[in-house]
């Protein structure tokens, strides 16, 4: 008998994995303030939420992208906070998050030099929380043959190797 299993070989969104191992470290952890770099359609921002609301609604997500990411639960009763600011993650400030500590920071933004400032400006502001996570996306390899070609738009910002595909190997810090 199979496993059904969702399919973890595709582009964009984080894969099932990554967001069951998130979610769980999100419910059974102190994590309740989150900066998300880079968020597309919100579906991690919509993973970090579930995450959150199993622990009461003292939770927020801050979203920082440059085009605008749909809001989840943001004005709802009783939920934690979703907060989405359009601006490129290199441009962000302590403003932008309150000036609070930061439990747990996502990189997806696909910029080096963006992720760079933001680690940095908190650091030196002293906004990570003690013992704050740090989680990196896109820092795998596809296995040749799936969906990238060399004449893929999906692979502008990928590198092919005999091995497989980089996708985002500016995530690679």
């Amino acid at each position: 008998e199979k496993f059904d299993y969702p399919d973890q070989i595709r582009a964009g969104p984080m894969q099932a994995d990554e967001m069951l191992l998130i979610f769980s470290l999100i419910r059974t952890t102190f994590i309740t303030r989150i900066l998300e770099l880079g968020g597309l359609r919100g579906d991690s921002a919509y993973n970090f939420l579930k995450a959150l609301r199993c622990k009461g609604d003292q939770g927020v997500v801050y979203t920082v992208d440059k085009q605008k990411v749909e809001q989840h639960d943001s004005k709802k009763p009783g939920r934690p906070r979703h907060v989405t600011i359009m601006k490129d993650a290199a441009d962000l400030t302590s403003d932008d998050f309150d000036h609070k500590p930061i439990d747990m920071v996502l990189l997806d933004c696909h910029s080096y030099k963006a992720s760079k400032h933001v680690l940095q400006t908190l650091w030196h502001l002293d906004l990570f929380a003690p013992n704050a996570y740090i989680v990196l996306h896109d820092t795998g390899m596809h296995p040749p043959g799936n969906y990238f070609s060399k004449n893929s738009l999906a692979d502008l910002f990928s590198i092919l190797t005999d091995a497989g595909n980089i996708h985002q190997p500016v995530e690679r810090l």
